[in-house]
């Protein structure tokens, strides 16, 4: 009896939430469009609205409704993601209120109330001199990226329940030192990384132009739980895998041009390195960034190795240790025009008469029209499309995937987004998938 009253009120509790979140959003004078809870926000440049006219947005509002499934049952779902943001704090919750037609209302277990907090942020990858972001991590990178990239701590357990792991970004970032760290989930941590740097140009009060900030990095990254296939007779993954490196970073012109050097080694297997340049600028009319590295990896090294995907593929596969080294390359270009057209294209490949690496040589690219672009219309619009094709050469149809979204805005607080996806078979023949979703945004 006890139990149920409980169940009760939590009910009452959420139900609250979310009618007062709903109300706060319409009637309140704190509005604005829902804001991208998972990605870092560009930094570096002004403000057009908001502190410039006296009138920051410290409130947002995002939402959806629609059916999930969980554990292998279809329930329906009312989810709000309001966004609060006072200067350079900023927080996000995630309200939402599962059913179905058999069950009634879906009990919040202790999972669903932890993470009734989406993430608490302080400022912005980068900034100085402290960065922290508690709660999802959805691009999350150590240093150059080299060993931790762009990683998410959603996992195929939190997604397959309806939540989130509650990970944690810590940075200082100090004018002669610093260090990065990143966990994947601070009630249970599994995957864990840190990065430290010194300028020692700096350290030694020098002022020599350029090399003064000469930045040199160890990192350390480790799953405790999860290890690598090795390509060999056995079949079952090692018990953890963890990897050592170092690198060099060095700013030549104003964030145009940054020369780097990483090195790595996953302890008991092989080692790879890359070297390049990086940078990027934003101008009022277009935003440019690139980068171009030298690579050559051991035959039993996978740069990146923990990226957006880790989770859902873990465990990677290595080759067995052999002497062949890769030599090859990497470039990517990424620019938005007038705020309106994004464009990313990346290429990477083994140089002619080197080992080539499975997969290569593969080239990604992704196309976004927002809403921007659409404005002469007086109709919120935004299309977006995906293509990746891995071993380039081979011109197999199976080594090619496919995704198109197309968001249409029907009235001033709900869009409908069309998602399009096609991979295909090892023998050529096309596999589709649509669906269609409602949002909302207040």
């Amino acid at each position: 009896m006890g139990t149920r009253r409980k169940e009760v009120r939590m009910k009452r509790v959420v139900l609250v939430l979310l009618v007062g979140c709903f109300i706060l959003s319409c009637g309140t004078g704190w509005a604005g469009k829902p804001e991208e809870t998972g990605k870092p926000e560009e930094t570096g440049k002004p403000e057009k609205t908001g502190k410039a006219l006296g009138k920051e947005k410290h409130f947002s509002m995002g939402g959806s409704i629609g059916a999930v499934g969980l554990n292998g049952q279809m329930y329906y779902r009312i989810a709000l993601q309001p966004v609060l943001k006072f200067g350079k704090l900023k927080a996000g919750l995630n309200l939402k209120l599962d059913w179905n037609d058999t069950e009634g209302i879906k009990p919040y277990t202790v999972e669903d109330w932890v993470n009734l907090v989406l993430f608490i942020q302080w400022a912005e990858k980068g900034e100085k001199p402290l960065y922290f972001r508690l709660g999802d991590l959805q691009s999350a990178t150590l240093g150059h990226g080299f060993i931790v990239n762009r990683y998410s701590n959603m996992t195929p357990k939190a997604y397959n329940n309806g939540w989130r792991n509650i990970g944690l970004e810590f940075d200082l970032n100090m004018d002669k030192w610093g260090f990065e760290s990143i966990f994947n989930n601070i009630l249970g941590p599994n995957l864990c990384g840190i990065r430290g740097y010194v300028k020692p140009l700096k350290l030694a009060d020098s002022e020599i132009p350029i090399l003064n900030e000469l930045a040199l990095g160890v990192s350390y990254a480790t799953d405790v739980e999860t290890g690598v296939y090795v390509d060999t007779y056995t079949n079952l993954p090692e018990k953890n895998v963890q990897i050592i490196g170092a690198d060099l970073d060095l700013p030549i012109l104003d964030g145009w041009l940054i020369y780097f050097f990483d090195i790595a080694h996953i302890l008991n297997h092989g080692d790879g390195w890359a070297t390049g340049f990086m940078g990027g600028k934003d101008f009022n009319f277009l935003s440019l960034a690139y980068k171009f590295e030298y690579r050559n990896l051991g035959s039993d090294f996978l740069p990146r190795f923990f990226d957006n995907y880790y989770e859902f593929s873990k465990p990677k596969l290595v080759q067995s240790p052999s002497d062949v080294r890769y030599n090859g390359w990497y470039g990517e270009l990424n620019f938005s025009i007038l705020k309106a057209v994004g464009i990313l294209i990346s290429y990477e490949d083994s140089f002619k008469g080197a080992s080539k690496i499975e997969g290569n040589p593969r080239l990604h690219g992704t196309l976004i029209l927002n809403e921007n672009l659409f404005a002469i219309t007086n109709q919120r619009i935004s299309v977006s499309a995906e293509y990746d094709h891995k071993n380039f050469d081979r011109g197999r149809a199976e080594d090619i995937a496919i995704q198109g979204k197309f968001l249409y805005g029907v009235s001033q607080n709900v869009d409908i987004i069309y998602v399009y996806t096609q991979r295909y078979t090892s023998d050529g023949n096309p596999i589709r998938s649509t669906s269609i979703e409602t949002k909302l945004h207040f």
